[in-house]
């Protein structure tokens, strides 16, 4: 987290495990443009997350403030972004920091998860990564990598071809026009861009 010893400016390092069952919701109704929108729950799902908690080591030196971070998982891990910034005011001022792993930062296939939700990421002919591929250099340092799927994981994926893979893009595209994300007159643009790019 540091590139120094925080014992030498009087703070400690934690780091805790929580795990519990969240309950999951899901609208009772139409979603209102106002946001406030009335929910029901729709089942229940095991977690575990993680704290990061960096204190004072001498509790009479703790002030009483907490910063609270949800850690970025842009990049494929947890970075504390908040926490580069602020740091040097945090053990200023004798407060606490809290960075707390609040969503999963890959899936199966290696692609980041979380963020705005389209096509190329739900239904992937790719992993798409934020972690910087050794060897680049300049600007390349910034962009992650791409794993082009090999002819298996496609067939596993899509056993009916580049059809099946073009109508669950089509699906998923027109769930981020729903949600805001993309145009809705430019879904079937996006469309035909993903099915020409299906890998042969």
């Amino acid at each position: 987290m540091t590139g120094f010893d925080l014992g030498q400016v009087g703070y400690t390092l934690e780091e805790f495990f929580l795990e519990s069952t969240a309950t999951r919701f899901e609208p009772a109704g139409p979603a209102a443009t106002d946001g406030h929108w009335q929910v029901t729950p729709a089942g229940q799902a095991p977690f575990t997350t993680r704290l990061v908690v960096c204190r004072p080591s001498d509790s009479g030196a703790y002030t009483g403030t907490v910063i609270l971070e949800w850690l970025n998982v842009s990049a494929g891990f947890d970075a504390p972004a908040h926490w580069m910034l602020t740091h040097r005011q945090v053990m200023r001022a004798g407060w606490a920091w809290v960075g707390v792993s609040a969503q999963r930062v890959t899936d199966d296939a290696g692609i980041a998860r979380g963020g705005i939700r389209t096509g190329w990421v739900d239904v992937p002919v790719a992993a798409l990564s934020g972690l910087t591929p050794s060897g680049a250099t300049g600007i390349g340092i910034l962009l992650g990598s791409t794993r082009v799927f090999d002819a298996a994981e496609l067939a596993r994926r899509y056993p009916a071809g580049p059809g099946e893979y073009a109508a669950a893009f089509r699906q998923a595209t027109m769930r981020a026009a729903a949600a805001g994300f993309v145009l809705e007159q430019d879904v079937e643009e996006i469309v035909a861009v993903a099915a020409a790019a299906y890998p042969a």
